[in-house]
């Protein structure tokens, strides 16, 4: 497994890159986990500057690895981003609820053409996530097909079938939006409040190939070494 980003801190990982805070991010010791992570509440973002070289990386295949406390209920109806780099086009994970009340984790991803949305009607999950505990989360992208999964279980499949499978490259943000946000969306000093989410994060990777089910499982069980 390559990683191209990982964030473990405030201002470590992200190939170095000191990131522009947005609000009261802080550093803190979970006492569940009793390690450092980071507290990112509503209207606060951490965003990482990533050139175009490491997007081009991973515009075709990718994965991303959350490990996250959200820490409470999100407005209905409302897409909440936990990481992205959205901003017009790119990548985004995060929590929606839907007409019912059911919380879901989503991916969406810009092909280029439009947004494509996978986790929100066909997620078939059953259990809460925003209850304030630690939830396991990686997305993959394999040029057709993106997948979501939870605490190492698969939740939701799903791309763009008007292609009829073809492969498809990611959109990523034109200068100077080139970002990896954690905790909403951001750039040009500016913050998106309809994409804030109150959460801790623990640590976010993003890979520049589609980890395997087995790799998924591997990681969901050493996310707490």
């Amino acid at each position: 497994m390559t990683t191209v980003f990982t964030q473990e801190s405030i201002f470590e990982g992200a190939l170095q890159v000191h990131p522009q805070i947005f609000g009261n991010v802080e550093l803190l010791t979970d006492s569940e986990l009793n390690w450092d992570v980071c507290s990112v509440p509503l209207n606060a973002a951490i965003a990482y500057p990533i050139t175009a070289e490491l997007y081009d990386k991973i515009t075709s295949q990718l994965s991303i690895e959350l490990y996250v406390a959200i820490s409470e209920f999100q407005a209905e109806n409302s897409m909440k981003l936990m990481l992205s780099s959205m901003w017009g086009s790119g990548i985004a994970l995060g929590e929606v609820v839907d007409e019912t009340g059911a919380e879901k984790i989503f991916f969406r991803y810009h092909n280029g053409e439009s947004f494509i949305n996978v986790g929100v009607e066909e997620n078939h999950m059953t259990e809460r996530v925003n209850t304030g505990k630690w939830t396991h989360i990686v997305a993959t992208y394999d040029s057709r097909n993106a997948r979501v999964y939870v605490n190492g279980k698969l939740v939701a499949c799903g791309g763009d079938k008007r292609y009829g499978g073809t492969p498809q490259e990611i959109l990523y943000p034109a200068p100077p939006n080139q970002y990896i946000c954690i905790g909403g969306e951001a750039s040009g000093g500016e913050l998106n409040p309809e994409t804030d989410i109150n959460m801790k994060i623990a640590y976010a990777k993003i890979y520049n190939e589609v980890l395997s089910e087995e790799e998924i499982h591997e990681c969901y069980e050493k996310r707490n070494t």
